[in-house]
């Protein structure tokens, strides 16, 4: 896929790997992705394997109130045309959908205030530092409805891999950039105990478990 760095996000020769990633990471995220490729392998003797290939078309799809926008790059759109990259299919046969235990909870509301958190945090992250500590003031827009700390704190950590969220009143949200190290320690004290809330976004997800379990085996 060839992108470019919009004016918003571009990078510097001063800026260090993480910084350059999370820039390239915020610069895609409104990006569509239009399939996943996946190959496994099977072992039928001595250095020898045989291939299965597998193709997944995805696309996201409006859910009750939950509707996702996204960008398509004009060259992106002429490389797939030109090797006849099959867009019906994309469109019509994704796999990128609710599964039937999308709960009443999971709200789009819940979806577009988790969204803007998410993203202020992140542009936070490109230049914090080890220890450094971001208070976020929550407010709310129209239409918008708050959710619990610990609910909230719950999430952060699972989608967000290099902070953790501290006690706060319930008007802020107050997060630190933590080391590896200092995660693992936090993670040991912390008690897991999935709510109902996260077994639903889990489940909304969809196709993006299937992403996320190749991720976690290193695969």
């Amino acid at each position: 896929m060839h992108l470019k760095v919009t004016d918003h996000f571009y990078f510097s020769l001063f800026d260090s790997a993480e910084q350059r990633y999370l820039k390239a990471r915020l610069n895609v995220q409104a990006i569509a992705l239009a399939q996943f490729g996946l190959t496994a392998y099977v072992s039928v003797g001595a250095n020898r394997y045989d291939a299965y290939m597998y193709n997944f078309y995805l696309f996201p799809e409006a859910i009750g109130g939950i509707d996702t926008r996204f960008t398509m790059q004009a060259s992106s759109v002429q490389f797939l045309t030109q090797y006849k990259f099959d867009f019906n299919k994309m469109m019509y046969e994704d796999y990128l959908r609710a599964n039937s235990g999308f709960s009443s909870n999971l709200t789009d509301a819940h979806q577009a205030l988790l969204r803007k958190y998410c993203s202020k945090i992140a542009r936070w992250l490109i230049h914090a530092k080890e220890d450094d500590v971001f208070t976020l003031e929550k407010h709310l827009d129209d239409g918008e409805v708050e959710l619990s700390n610990e609910v909230l704190h719950r999430i952060l950590i699972n989608r967000i891999d290099n902070i953790w969220p501290q006690p706060s009143a319930d008007n802020v949200l107050i997060v630190e950039k933590v080391s590896p190290s200092r995660r693992a320690e936090l993670m040991e004290h912390w008690s897991v105990g999935e709510t109902d809330y996260e077994k639903s976004l889990e489940s909304y997800r969809g196709f993006t478990n299937v992403i996320d379990h190749v991720i976690k085996k290193r695969r």
